[in-house]
């Protein structure tokens, strides 16, 4: 299971209402949703695709990730960012995608489709042993997937902050 939080641009209560009916369309993956219109912030717990989540909402608003992480059910309490850090560093952000990659020529194309992010990426690191992807800088999450999506099976497995995540043990 994992926990999203999105910034999504609402303005009344009838955009909250337009919000929680695009996402009650998601096949039973939503186990808790809460919207905070004053923050602008939306949180969902669940298994549940961000990807999938943040395209059919911005059908409708302005939204990005903000970030995502593991979430068990035993464990309420998890490590998130700090709201001050989330503010002053909202535009870097380290992605965590897992890959499926079988061997070197996979590694290169998956290179090769990060490259097309035109000075937005500031590092990448593919672990082939763990299957999974990171990438740093001021990129969409949804749109490093989508891109990866065309060639590759991708999922987000976490979206924190640079800063933050920098200093947590991956």
């Amino acid at each position: 299971m994992k926990k999203v939080v999105l910034n999504l641009d609402i303005q009344n209560d009838k955009g909250k209402r337009k919000a929680m009916h695009t996402l009650s369309s998601l096949a039973g993956g939503i186990d808790l949703m809460a919207m905070d219109t004053r923050d602008k912030k939306l949180t969902l717990i669940g298994k549940v695709d961000p990807v999938d989540v943040v395209n059919k909402l911005r059908k409708y608003f302005d939204t990005e990730i903000e970030y995502v992480v593991l979430w068990k059910e035993t464990d309420r309490k998890i490590e998130e960012p700090k709201k001050g850090e989330l503010i002053k560093e909202a535009t870097n952000k380290k992605v965590v995608v897992k890959l499926d990659l079988s061997d070197d020529k996979d590694k290169q194309k998956a290179m090769s489709v990060l490259s097309s992010f035109a000075g937005g990426i500031d590092s990448t690191v593919i672990n082939m042993k763990e299957q999974k992807l990171t990438v740093s800088g001021k990129v969409d999450p949804v749109n490093v997937v989508n891109k990866l999506r065309k060639n590759f099976n991708a999922e987000i497995h976490t979206v924190l902050p640079s800063e933050v995540s920098g200093s947590k043990k991956q």
